[in-house]
């Protein structure tokens, strides 16, 4: 009432100024203060501006010295004094709040005692009449009343919609309306703008607990209704309604584990195994399962696992159906065969079903996939030698093939960047007629300036290996690799046949030994050799250096600091076996190869040269081709069959980088029960020895495809067909060689 009282306070003063002159005149004084018309008036408190108009004063009869208006509470308080109708009608009603005041004319003679601010009508001494009164009433915001539940439900995994609420809006007012869902701190959940939006919220997705539901009615300007705030917060004219209680209780059924199962539809008794409860959580008066086809309907109530695990699935026919364990209360309803339970009442909890499909025997459409996933690599071997001190050696034993070459690496210590290395493309590992090549080499091996940090005298230099402080400390010459014989810097440097020797073993078959002696003891620089990197890789590679080129990092690392590391990482990933893979076979309820026996002539072909002309079912032409040939990494064959429940495929590929080995499997299961086989199935696979060859280091072997001289050249094996157990370390993973996938459409 602030605002109106200090409105009528101002007002009250003017009352003093309006009084009526009046002759004297012994006899009595009746007053009269004449008749008000006009109202009553009932606003809403909103915020706008309330206003009276409209009020007349009939003062025809009209008697007294003094007049004014009064305004009062109902209890006749006086709120106000306005001295003349304009200033009633300028008074603001909604300021004051919700609640019912009085308007009245008053006439009165000088003497008059009470009439002030605060005071009460009842308290008025002197001569003085009040008109009759207009009533103005000033409601509140009335959100309405809310009728319906409350609603009590189970959260139980099926929807739960509020229906039936009625708003009772008879003295609703207010300018904007919303509904509100709270939870039972008050906490605003969500805001649905109509019933129909309250009746399609979902309660059993906001889990166990309790919420309310209001009506809202507000004016513009209300903040803090925003889902996440509290109607506490509130700020701004509102009103909300009663509230409807929602109450979400939680029965636990449990969880289910096991499944899904598959079966075909065959006449052979199917039956679930191995389903267990974790009970763990599990609540309720009453268990039992449930067995419900996809439409939830009840087909059968078995009362325990045991039960669950005698039930013939085979014998309902192609379909699907459900396991359920349920948790209920003793009022339940429906829970009977046939009946569907969406329509149960009462207090329930199902757990979470297990699936059961019963598929009807039929063929199904299969594409094979055989990609190759060798990831290409550079070079075949690569590897480090350590620190040789001089009178010392070191021996590195490697494989390589016709055409592999042996580059290498190591540090002259006693220098800023000198290091020991043949030429830049190699040394050949054989003779143009195939033959190893062996002995002393060093006449194959040059000393060799990297160019990356200015010389100093060998031996002496601050900056050395032995000297330095550390790492990296001599002054850059952003020079080229050379010759050091090339170099005039002004030093001297032993022979390269006084200080290293190296000595080249053929150890048999691919295999050789490399040695490297240091002999630097015996001449005028005794220096250790650092360690160093060596690489096994083709004709025409230079993977170390180029003459009168600038040094790799991994390069000056070695030659300034005996530091392997950048180059070794990048030899090793950039070394390794890489093969393609040869046409193939596949077969379908019968084998392409079978092992603990003598191998077909077929298999030998197929695993030997990539011959799969034996068989009737062959894969030999990759994806986009238009013709026969291997498969490069990157490529990939496929091929396409129709298959049963029961069928099985067997297949199997050459790894052509051997002797006679494949990469096969047998008797791979189309369907599990009635699901087609589909996904990746590299992990079935595994390397098989047709034992027919002897085995060479794969990727090396004179003998193996791409190096033999033609089909079937290798030594006779004369063993049999067997899962190869004893495979290089430079053979990769099978799944780092081939991906094999199947597809069921």
């Amino acid at each position: 009432m602030s605002n109106l009282k200090s409105l009528l306070m101002l007002l009250g003063v003017g009352m003093l100024l309006i009084s009526c002159d009046a002759e004297s005149d012994d006899a009595p004084l009746v007053l009269n203060a004449g008749t008000l018309s006009g109202g009553p008036f009932t606003f809403t408190v909103d915020g706008t501006p309330d206003m009276v108009s409209g009020i007349t004063l009939d003062d025809s009869d009209v008697v007294g010295i003094n007049r004014g208006y009064v305004i009062t509470d109902d209890t006749g308080k006086i709120l106000g004094l306005p001295p003349t109708l304009a200033d009633v009608e300028g008074v603001n009603f909604d300021g004051a709040g919700a609640g019912v005041c009085f308007i009245w004319h008053i006439v009165y003679e000088t003497g008059l005692s009470g009439l002030e601010m605060g005071e009460n009508t009842d308290g008025l001494s002197g001569e003085y009449e009040l008109s009759n009164s207009i009533m103005v009433t000033r409601n509140g915001l009335n959100a309405g009343i809310l009728a319906g539940g409350p609603f009590t439900f189970t959260v139980d995994g099926t929807p739960d919609m509020v229906s039936g609420i009625t708003l009772d809006d008879t003295d609703l007012n207010g300018t904007n309306q919303t509904y509100v869902i709270t939870d039972d701190q008050n906490k605003i959940l969500g805001l649905p703008p109509t019933l129909t939006d309250v009746e399609g919220v979902n309660f059993d997705g906001a889990g166990a607990g309790v919420c309310f539901i209001w009506h809202l009615t507000y004016e513009e300007g209300l903040s803090g209704l925003e889902a996440g705030e509290n109607v506490a917060g509130f700020s701004g004219n509102y009103a909300l309604s009663n509230s409807i209680m929602v109450t979400r209780n939680g029965l636990n059924a449990g969880m289910l584990s096991g499944g899904p199962f598959t079966f075909t539809v065959d006449g052979t008794p199917d039956m679930v195994s191995g389903i267990t409860l974790d009970d763990a959580e599990l609540n309720g008066t009453n268990q039992t399962y449930v067995i419900t086809d996809d439409q939830n309907k009840i087909l059968g109530l078995p009362p325990s696992l045991e039960a669950v695990e005698g039930v013939d699935f085979d014998a309902a026919g192609a379909g699907t159906c459900f396991i359920w364990h349920l948790t209920y209360e003793d009022n339940l309803e429906g829970l009977e065969a046939g009946k569907n339970v969406a329509d149960f009442s009462g207090n329930y909890a199902l757990s979470n079903s297990i699936k059961v499909t019963r598929n009807a025997l039929q063929s199904t459409s299969f594409k094979v996939t055989i990609e190759n996933v060798f990831q290409p690599r550079s070079y075949f071997a690569n590897g480090t030698t350590g620190l040789i001190q001089p009178g010392n050696s070191e021996s590195i034993t490697f494989n390589a093939g016709v055409g592999h070459y042996l580059s290498f690496a190591t540090m002259f210590v006693q220098s800023n960047d000198l290091f020991f290395a043949p030429d830049e493309g190699g040394i050949a590992l054989y003779d143009s007629n195939g033959y190893a090549k062996t002995g002393n080499i060093t006449h194959k091996i040059e000393l060799w300036d990297a160019g990356t940090e200015v010389n100093e005298e060998p031996g002496v230099g601050p900056n050395q290996a032995p000297r330095q402080s550390g790492p990296n400390t001599g002054d850059a010459e952003n020079g080229t690799v050379e010759l050091i014989q090339n170099i005039n810097d002004g030093y001297s440097y032993p022979a390269v046949s006084e200080t290293i020797k190296v000595k080249l073993e053929h150890d048999g078959g691919t295999q050789f030994t490399l040695t490297i002696h240091n002999i630097s003891n015996t001449c005028s620089i005794a220096t250790p050799f650092a360690p160093g990197t060596w690489v096994i890789h083709s004709g025409g590679q230079t993977p170390l250096f180029v003459e009168g080129e600038p040094a790799s990092e991994g390069l000056e690392d070695i030659a300034e600091d005996g530091d392997v590391s950048i180059s070794d990482a990048e030899l090793s990933a950039a070394s390794g076996l890489v093969s393609p893979f040869a046409p193939g076979a596949y077969e379908i309820n019968g084998q392409v190869f079978t092992t603990g026996e003598v191998s077909s002539a077929a298999f030998e072909a197929l695993a030997e040269d990539g011959n799969p002309s034996g068989y009737d079912n062959v894969f030999n032409t990759p994806v986009g081709a238009g013709g026969p040939a291997p498969i490069f990494p990157g490529e990939a064959y496929s091929f396409e069959f129709t298959g049963q429940a029961g069928d099985v495929l067997s297949l199997a590929t050459m790894l052509v980088q051997s002797n006679d080995w494949v990469v096969g499997a047998n008797n791979i299961a189309l369907f599990d029960g009635d699901t087609a086989l589909s996904g990746d199935i590299t992990y079935k696979f595994s390397i098989y020895d047709s034992g027919t060859e002897v085995d060479e280091y794969p990727g090396a072997g004179a003998n193996q495809a791409p190096r033999q001289s033609g089909p079937n050249t290798g030594k006779d094996e004369n063993g049999y067909v067997a899962l190869e157990t004893d495979i290089p370390a430079n053979v990769p993973a099978i799944a780092d060689m081939i991906k094999i996938t199947i597809t069921a459409n």
